[in-house]
């Protein structure tokens, strides 16, 4: 669907094996009181983390919009943006994608070789005082479990999955969602959180060694 016209290869990648590396003492924070929005070209700018290989994210341009492509080949890395977030003046996170190419795989999503997408979006908050006290919600296009299914990481407990999206359905299309963060955090992880930490996207197909391909729209917290 997108050809890349504009690109910004992201091919130095630091290796991250836990959510305690997204706490690094730079931090960007950009809030107001309605909305808080990233660009393509800001995502564009996020740091890179690997946890196997690197997964190529570039800037496109497709039905005259900026999109974020991204391509995995047996691999894992994020972009990711240390930010505060409030979640009591923008609760609603925003955003559009589009999945091309799903891992083949068909293990279930909750083991450790079914834990591939073509498409998540996290969410990291504190669980406590500690800054290893840290946990995250992660929204993915699943491949096995359905839309709307929730379960615990097969990695690690203090991450929880949430489908958005499953299976072949709607691949190849553009999906748009609005998501109450505060309230599915509360609901799928018993916590009650108020500030987000940062927020980070993956493309991975590094369990099933396979391939993964992805399109990302902006991403934005809102109000209502």
């Amino acid at each position: 669907m997108a050809k890349t016209i504009t690109a910004y290869p992201f091919v130095c990648a630091v290796v991250a094996s836990t959510l305690l590396s997204l706490f690094a003492p730079h931090k960007t924070s950009a809030n107001n009181a309605d909305e808080l929005y990233f660009k393509v070209e800001d995502i564009a700018q996020w740091q890179l983390k690997a946890f196997a290989g690197n997964t190529e994210y570039a800037v496109a341009t497709a039905n005259d919009q900026q999109i974020i492509t991204a391509t995995s080949d047996r691999s894992a890395s994020a972009l990711f943006n240390r930010v505060d977030i409030d979640l009591n003046a923008t609760p609603y996170l925003n955003w559009t994608w589009q999945v091309e190419q799903l891992p083949d795989t068909k293990a279930d999503d909750s083991t450790k070789n079914g834990d591939d997408y073509a498409a998540r979006l996290y969410v990291v908050f504190k669980t406590g005082i500690g800054f290893w006290n840290t946990a995250s919600l992660n929204y993915v296009w699943a491949n096995q479990r359905q839309e709307g299914e929730h379960w615990p990481n097969a990695f690690t407990s203090n991450v929880t999955m949430l489908a958005i999206e499953s299976g072949t359905k709607h691949r190849g299309q553009w999906r748009s969602y609005k998501r109450n963060v505060a309230e599915d955090i509360r609901r799928y992880t018993n916590k009650d959180i108020s500030t987000l930490k940062a927020i980070a996207i993956m493309t991975d197909s590094d369990n099933s060694q396979t391939h993964a391909s992805s399109y990302y729209g902006d991403i934005w917290f809102s109000a209502e």
